[in-house]
């Protein structure tokens, strides 16, 4: 999605090449973040889900630090293929997800306040859609702040649904570490709706493309279903969906 809210903002298209090569970076991003995340939360799974992959010995920690490694080389790979300057951008990226991996220091504090732990975490993709701004040279302006906004709300709506659930532990119990667990499903839908037609309205701005809010309208039809499945699904398809929309 930056890529194409950087298009949109310059006013200029984008090769097929560098998106692919954005899309490779950031998906190794990604990968890397969750393989950081199971050394982050290696004590409250042990405790909570032993039949993890990581808990009952399907997969090492040696392995896990050479995915990590891996992703590492391609993410970083991408960005020099498009400019070695975009590798230098992505410093304070790199620098907050290290920061991330440590918690900032005060894990004990922040797994103790599980709403100041999702912003403080989210806040990555600021600094993530500053460096597209940069690297793609896009113009500090309303409409910039707009496809910013859009771009991070999309990733913490990703990030709500992924752990949009009630997870049980080995006796039974439900875990507080799902949003639903700790904000409440009602509360936790109303912000996914909130966010979703933010992103429906900040992207019709920027595009000028009134398909972005209607797409957006229809999948928070599906909050009314009350399943977590359904709109999990209903959701990512939709904001995969705006993602093509910026490119067509």
């Amino acid at each position: 999605m930056i890529m194409g809210v950087c298009s949109h903002l310059t006013g200029t298209a984008t090769s097929f090449v560098i998106i692919g090569l954005v899309a490779l970076s950031f998906a190794a991003f990604l990968l890397r973040l969750r393989v950081t995340d199971e050394f982050k939360d290696i004590d409250h799974d042990s405790k909570n889900y032993p039949n993890r992959p990581f808990q009952r010995g399907a997969i090492s920690s040696r392995q896990l630090i050479g995915i990590g490694v891996i992703s590492l080389i391609i993410e970083l790979g991408s960005l020099y293929i498009i400019n070695p300057k975009a590798v230098i951008f992505y410093i304070p990226v790199l620098v907050y997800s290290a920061l991330t991996a440590k918690e900032f220091f005060i894990s004990s504090w922040l797994n103790k306040h599980f709403t100041i732990y999702f912003i403080t975490h989210q806040m990555i993709f600021v600094v993530f859609a500053m460096w597209g701004f940069i690297t793609f040279g896009v113009q500090l302006n309303l409409r910039a702040l707009l496809g910013g906004l859009a771009f991070v709300m999309t990733m913490s709506v990703f990030e709500i649904i992924r752990k949009l659930e009630y997870r049980h532990n080995t006796h039974g119990k439900i875990v507080k570490d799902s949003y639903p667990a700790v904000w409440g499903a009602p509360f936790t839908t109303v912000l996914l709706i909130t966010m979703v037609s933010f992103i429906g309205i900040f992207l019709s701005v920027i595009t000028g493309n009134i398909w972005h809010l209607i797409l957006a309208l229809i999948s928070v039809l599906f909050t009314y279903s009350g399943k977590f499945e359904l709109i999990q699904a209903a959701f990512g398809i939709s904001l995969a969906i705006q993602g093509l929309l910026l490119f067509i």
